[in-house]
């Protein structure tokens, strides 16, 4: 079986391919995304099936290279995972095939290993960030929401409601120690669906009513999200995500080939970014009169 691991991509370092003439094109090949000893290997094809077959392929292969350097692969759970999106003609009868035993595994065939399992999930956490098998970034939302919530929950009492130290220092520590984690590269996360999005604004306005009360206590009662966020100086959740993207933004600009050839295979992506630029405008604007 031919398993290409190669993609061809613009690499222009512009944000709006189609206004030139003649774009740039390269080839690269690439595993995935890899840091330090963690690796995630994506795998595609128009066929569930063939699909199956490549998955156990590339699978075989990995398992082999390690095992010739000397080195195992630990297929417990939570380690080496399998997260499968299968679509098209034929997806339902093969996941009916897959998922009719408990538990659900990816068997592979290895020459060091002999025959091997790996367990199939709908969601892996890789990085940090929690992956899921249809795409949704409705796990990793709620995930980071409720690490947040125990956050403020544990710095409440000794930091958030001390009346000791002044509102600004609070507001700076619950910015820094609580909202940096729920934050943490929201940059790069795909548009959101309305129910993720409805998800995490209610979250963050939680947050911020959470801390309001710890401030002002009672006072802070019946307060719209609007004031409890103008009152506490902080930006709207929907301000967030243009700030971490335009800072972004920042940094890829400056980017290799290789970087800007993945951003433009990420056309949603950078629609997300021409919003921010269209908002930013008007200040950039207002700043030159001054």
């Amino acid at each position: 079986m031919e398993c290409s691991l190669t993609f061809t991509a613009c690499v222009e370092k512009h944000p709006y391919p189609a206004q030139l003439t003649n774009p740039r094109q390269r080839t690269f090949e690439t595993l995935g995304p890899i840091w330090a000893d963690d690796l995630a290997v994506m795998v595609s094809d128009n066929e569930p099936s063939r699909l199956i077959s490549k998955l156990q392929f590339v699978a075989s292969t990995l398992f082999d290279k390690f095992s010739y350097t000397g080195m195992d692969i630990n297929v417990n759970k939570g380690k080496t995972e399998v997260v499968l999106d299968l679509r098209g003609k034929g997806a339902v009868q093969i996941r009916k095939e897959i998922y009719r035993h408990k538990p659900h595994v990816l068997p592979i065939v290895t020459s060091s290993k002999g025959e091997v399992f790996i367990n199939i999930v709908a969601k892996y956490k890789h990085l940090g960030t929690i992956f899921s098998h249809k795409g949704s970034m409705g796990p990793e939302i709620r995930s980071r929401l409720g690490q947040a919530r125990a956050d403020f929950q544990r710095l409440r009492k000794r930091l958030l409601s001390n009346p000791s130290l002044p509102e600004r220092t609070r507001i700076q520590l619950f910015y820094t120690l609580v909202m940096t984690g729920l934050l943490y590269n929201i940059a790069v996360w795909p548009p959101l669906l309305r129910r993720e999005e409805d998800t995490f604004v209610a979250g963050v306005y939680g947050l911020y009513s959470s801390l309001a009360l710890a401030i002002w206590g009672d006072d802070s009662f019946g307060w719209r999200c609007e004031r409890v966020t103008a009152k506490l100086g902080l930006a709207d959740p929907f301000t967030l995500f243009r700030v971490a993207r335009l800072r972004y933004f920042h940094l890829v600009h400056k980017a290799d080939d290789f970087v800007w050839a993945f951003v433009h295979m990420c056309p949603a992506w950078l629609s997300l970014l021409d919003g921010d630029f269209r908002w930013m405008q008007p200040f950039a604007f207002e700043r030159s009169l001054c």
